[in-house]
């Protein structure tokens, strides 16, 4: 599997296509459930959620951890790209900035998206039907737009053709395509742990001039439970929420500005 990298590169692309920064890491599908309002932490879940541990109970069912590392690789793999829904937690540091982020999506077109680059602000993206809102907070606008646009966007909904680039942050199928090429022969097992509370094995592949370490749930559907990745662009992914409901509510008219106006 590719790392942290993808979904990493991804949030900052998605942020350039905003104004913010320039993009530098590779740029392919990406991104866990946010609401569209409300102040709650990206990482919220993340912070939340204990560090793996090593399985210690002898009693315990062998599951796929019994398999190569490779069968392992391909088995999550192939339950990633068969996924009807899923959302991810993204937390890293990449080129000097924090980056979070959390989407949720669906491969009907629905997605709900709040990213956050450091010092340069935050935003929610929706998507639903084939449309694309943006709403960035004040610290984002101001970067984007200067003080002035920042007062008359504030609180506002963005659409438009360059909004809508931000669709490539939502879409399920590229995402899961991308981060789903190469590795197999690289991976080596690497013991079994607990994530959350959930027995998964685990899988550390050498790549991107890092290594990254693969937990995938050991019961049940193997789909990908954490990815942890270090090297120049290290973070944490966390996966949840496979096949469950991405509930997007649309905007008012009346909170939508079309950025091809402004």
């Amino acid at each position: 599997m590719r790392t942290t990298r993808l979904l990493i590169g991804t949030l900052v692309c998605a942020a350039a296509v905003a104004g913010l920064t320039g993009c530098t890491s590779d740029k392919k599908g990406d991104s866990a459930s946010a609401p569209a309002s409300g102040s709650a932490s990206a990482s919220s879940s993340l912070s939340a959620s204990p560090s793996p541990s090593p399985s210690a109970s002898s009693e315990q069912t062998p599951g796929i951890e019994t398999l190569s590392a490779k069968q392992i690789s391909d088995k999550a793999k192939a339950a990633l790209l068969a996924a009807p829904s899923l959302t991810m937690d993204v937390v890293s540091t990449s080129g000097g900035d924090q980056v979070r982020g959390k989407v949720s999506l669906d491969r009907k077109g629905h997605c709900i998206a709040r990213m956050t680059m450091g010092s340069q602000g935050s935003m929610v993206v929706l998507e639903s039907g084939g449309q694309v809102w943006i709403k960035p907070d004040e610290v984002f606008l101001k970067g984007m737009a200067g003080a002035e646009g920042a007062k008359l966007m504030a609180g506002k909904y963005l659409k438009g053709a360059s909004v809508k680039d931000m669709a490539s942050l939502c879409d399920l199928d590229e995402f899961a395509k991308g981060i789903t090429q190469g590795g197999s022969s690289k991976a080596a097992k690497a013991g079994v742990a607990t994530v959350g509370g959930q027995r998964t094995a685990v899988i550390k592949v050498s790549e991107d001039g890092g290594m990254t370490t693969i937990y995938v749930a050991a019961e049940g559907t193997p789909y990908p439970v954490k990815m942890v990745h270090t090297g120049s662009d290290s973070g944490t992914v966390l996966f949840s929420g496979f096949g469950e409901p991405v509930n997007v509510t649309v905007p008012p008219a009346s909170l939508v500005i079309d950025s091809s106006k402004l």
